[in-house]
């Protein structure tokens, strides 16, 4: 354990000097200036939690935790919670919220206890260890996080040598980690790969870890090494992790999910707490200051700075708010003019006020934000005023009215049908079941919420049926999904835990169970409290590697990412790894016979996801489709099917170079010079420059497969107000009223022919069908069929004939005639050639020994 380390500067306080905190003070809790107060008294700025939430940062000397703005970090209330007034902090660390958010909690290290208070602030007691203190225990606090799935906490004990566990009482359950392998000083739940990652501070001297354990307990592998005192470690929004490191070489490490080093920002030294903002900057303390820091290692501000001050670790807690959405099915009625309208105690009862947005189908829409917990009544409005409400059926209203108790989490209300209390369609009954034997069940009985019944947690009471099974019988629709959840009494404190394997995502990072309803109605399968099988069973878990080939593609530096129903949905957060050429892979244990849907991201939004065809895929409801796996019984590698494909990428053809050339003549150049843009580049009109080779003439070699049909075209500059106009004549059609070049790419290195910008011809010569060419020799008929032919005039030539296509290629010759004065000469054979555009080079040289070549456009129809 790192108690007896040497003394390290972590950097002398700016403002008057107070003494260096050191790396065993760091570690054991000690503030160096825990003396030095500049606070006495300081009101708050702020009451409870904005719906946008906050980054709350505790301040240890002052014994106060400061709140921030989640999206710039400007501190909004500097005693959003007062530790201070009754001494109950003495080195806060970390907030963590409560999963409902209906409190916080807060570590302190040296107090040896995790402390709750309300969303306003407010001291409620302490959590853990419930009864009082126990250095056995707890001793020496540091971070700490949920466990993943439970209402259990883990907290990082440096003096025991472990994470302990402690349930939703505080009661100590176990030493989640073994005492005495990790010195552990924060920890956070990694839901990529379903793991924890631990800083671990027993190396000293650049020998500390990020450790890796899984979700029992078990050390799994070392994430980082050769880093010294770790403090706390972050999720970045693209799946990157971040660890401010205190003693030197102190700063933040930035690692790729397969633990690779991409950066190291050392602008700040003696490093706590880091957090990164949504403009990609990041949030570091570091002892008396919070810095915005930039990804290029540049302090952009200083978001707070007092002489005395101590900062540790910055946490995001979520508002209180939930948004509700509202859904009516107009389909059985006329819509007026006017449209639809909702009217409520939360808007005034304005039948005017508030719009509903037409989503399609007859389903009309109206979003909400409200504070969880609150009760409201509304009505539809077919229409815009009074009279034109609907009449809500007595078994869905009170006061006439519909009602909801908002919960806590964001809520998709059903599309009920106007005047109804069902969905439009044929109404059944489904019997809703759980088996609680396994569950001490509440004095207040079992109940169920769900999209049924608008997510009251205490209205639908279920009965006890014998050997501990509940049930409930309920209305819906048939073809209907329905959502719900248990709860072990009649307040959301006491839902279940639903797991990913049976549900689907809620909107706030857990799941809700969901039954589709059959014609004639059915009963849900009988189901343990909070598990996705009968009681008695236990799910085995199976390890099963997804893989994706992205050979065909243009990665994304945000890299390439896995979402799925196992997972939440969240396109950044399941980073893969690259394993072999252009073949991603990530692994999830996964329980044995559950059904999910995933899908690849090429990126870490939404923006990157691949367009799954349905002949592999499962319709997502979003007029898309989503891949799909029943788990088998045994460990399973995937194979690495082409991103956005059904099958395995095909072996792609030999690639060649093509030469694009262009001639500017006839063009003033753009300062900005010339490019070229085209689909194998994306169509960026300023990527791709061209090289000047000489009279006016600019060129550029791509690299292209060989048979593959490409459309380009020329750019004056380098963006789209320079590009050219294709001429119809040799362009295909752009799909936006204008034309583009195209090729066919042929089984050789090509160099295509220097074309005239915004033309078809060369910039010598013009398009005739018919035409002397220097007074000497005519060429017709153009377009051609199957022949060309030549008339000569004034004087015997001997003349080179050959025919190029659009690629540069030769694809007809005749060589050394000999045309007498007034004969003519056919070129046959020509049948066989494709249609398009093709160029006629004619080298003459008369019995003077004169000489000159001619070349003209010609079209094969």
């Amino acid at each position: 354990m790192k108690k007896t380390m040497l003394l390290l500067i972590a950097g002398l306080f700016s403002l008057n000097f107070l003494m260096a905190q050191s790396a065993t003070q760091e570690a054991m809790g000690i503030d160096q200036n825990k003396s030095v107060k500049i606070l006495k008294t300081s009101n708050k700025s702020i009451s409870g939690i904005p719906a946008g939430g906050l980054l709350l940062v505790p301040e240890s000397l002052n014994d106060r935790v400061i709140a921030l703005d989640p999206e710039t970090g400007d501190v909004i209330d500097e005693m959003f919670i007062d530790g201070a007034t009754g001494g109950i902090f003495s080195t806060p660390i970390k907030v963590v919220q409560k999963k409902d958010k209906s409190s916080l909690y807060v570590s302190d290290q040296v107090a040896d206890a995790v402390f709750e208070f309300d969303n306003d602030g407010n001291y409620l007691g302490l959590f853990a260890p419930a009864g009082g203190t126990n250095p056995s225990i707890l001793d020496n606090v540091r971070g700490f996080c949920y466990r993943n799935a439970t209402n259990n906490i883990l907290v990082c004990d440096g003096n025991n040598d472990a994470v302990q566990e402690f349930d939703i009482d505080g009661n100590f359950v176990t030493s989640f980690t073994s005492p005495g392998l990790v010195d552990p000083f924060d920890i956070i739940y990694w839901p990529a790969n379903d793991q924890y990652l631990v800083c671990d501070i027993s190396g000293g001297d650049d020998a500390d870890a990020i450790k890796v354990f899984d979700n029992a307990g078990n050390y799994v592998s070392d994430f980082a090494t050769g880093i010294d005192f770790p403090e706390q470690i972050s999720l970045a929004p693209g799946g990157n992790i971040l660890v401010a490191t205190f003693s030197a070489p102190s700063g933040i490490y930035e690692y790729l999910p397969n633990g690779t080093l991409v950066n190291y920002y050392d602008a700040i030294s003696g490093c706590r707490g880091v957090y990164e903002l949504p403009n990609g900057n990041m949030l570091v303390t570091s002892g008396d200051a919070i810095y915005e820091l930039s990804k290029s290692n540049t302090v952009v501000d200083t978001k707070f700075q007092a002489s005395g001050a101590s900062l540790r670790f910055v946490t995001y807690v979520a508002g209180s708010g939930a948004n509700v959405t509202f859904r009516v099915d107009m389909s059985q009625q006329t819509v007026p003019p006017e449209g639809v309208h909702i009217a409520g105690s939360f808007q005034g009862w304005d039948p005017g006020a508030t719009a509903m947005t037409d989503m399609g189908n007859g389903i009309y829409s109206y979003t909400h934000t409200f504070a969880g917990g609150e009760y409201i009544e509304y009505k539809f409005i077919n229409g815009d005023e009074w009279g034109e409400d609907e009449a809500v059926p007595s078994g869905c209203a009170q006061n006439n009215n519909r009602y909801l108790d908002v919960p806590l989490a964001d809520t998709l209300l059903p599309a009920v049908c106007f005047a109804s209390c069902q969905p439009c369609g044929n109404a059944t009954e489904v019997t809703i079941q759980v088996d609680m034997s396994e569950q001490t069940v509440s004095g207040d009985g079992v109940h169920v919420a769900g999209s049924f019944q608008g997510w009251n947690p205490s209205s639908t009471e279920m009965l006890a049926v014998g050997n501990g099974v509940y049930e409930v019988t309920v209305t819906a629709s048939e073809g209907e999904t329905i959502e719900y959840k248990f709860i072990n009494g009649n307040d959301w404190a006491f839902e279940e835990t639903v797991p990913s394997e049976c549900g689907v995502p809620n909107g706030v990072g857990g799941y809700n169970r969901y039954f589709e309803v059959p014609t004639g109605g059915g009963n849900t399968d009988l189901v343990c409290f909070a598990s996705c099988d009968p009681c008695g069973v236990i799910p085995v878990e199976v390890n099963v590697t997804f893989q994706v080939d992205m050979s065909q593609q243009t990665v994304s530096g945000d890299g390439i990412h896995l979402a799925g129903d196992f997972q939440g949905w969240d396109p950044a957060a399941s980073g893969m790894t690259l394993v072999s050429d252009d073949v991603y892979q990530i692994t999830f244990p996964l329980v044995v016979g559950s059904h999910h849907q995933f899908k690849f991201i090429n990126g870490n939004s939404w923006d990157g996801e691949e367009t799954v065809p349905e002949a592999c895929g499962e319709d997502n409801g979003s007029g898309g489709y989503n891949r799909f796996i029943d788990i088998p019984d045994s460990d399973t590698l995937l194979p690495a099917y082409c991103f956005g494909s059904c099958d395995t990428c095909m072996t792609l053809p030999d690639e060649h170079s093509v030469t694009f050339r262009v001639d500017m003549s006839d063009q003033t150049v753009s300062a900005d010079g010339v490019h070229i843009a085209g689909d194998f580049q994306g169509w960026d009109p300023g990527a791709t420059a061209m090289n000047l080779i000489g009279n006016s003439v600019y060129a550029v070699e791509v690299m292209l497969y060989e048979g593959f049909h490409y459309q380009y075209k020329f750019i004056n500059g380098n963006s789209w107000d320079g590009e050219e106009t294709v001429p119809e004549a040799c362009g295909e059609d752009n799909g936006n009223g204008g034309y583009n070049r195209f090729l066919d790419v042929p089984a050789m290195d090509t160099t295509l022919v220097a074309l005239c910008f915004s033309s078809c011809d060369t910039c010598v010569g013009t398009y005739v069908n018919y035409e002397k060419l220097n007074g000497n020799i005519a060429v017709s008929p153009n377009p051609f069929l199957d022949e060309i032919w030549f008339v000569f005039a004034e004087t015997d030539m001997k003349i080179d004939i050959k025919l190029i296509n659009s690629l540069g290629v030769v694809v007809a010759s005749d060589e050394n005639i000999i045309i007498r004065k007034d004969e003519n000469y056919t070129m046959r054979g020509l049948s066989s050639l494709a249609k398009g555009i093709y160029f006629l080079n004619i080298s003459t040289s008369d019995t003077g020994g004169d000489s000159e070549m001619i070349t003209k456009k010609l079209i094969k129809k």
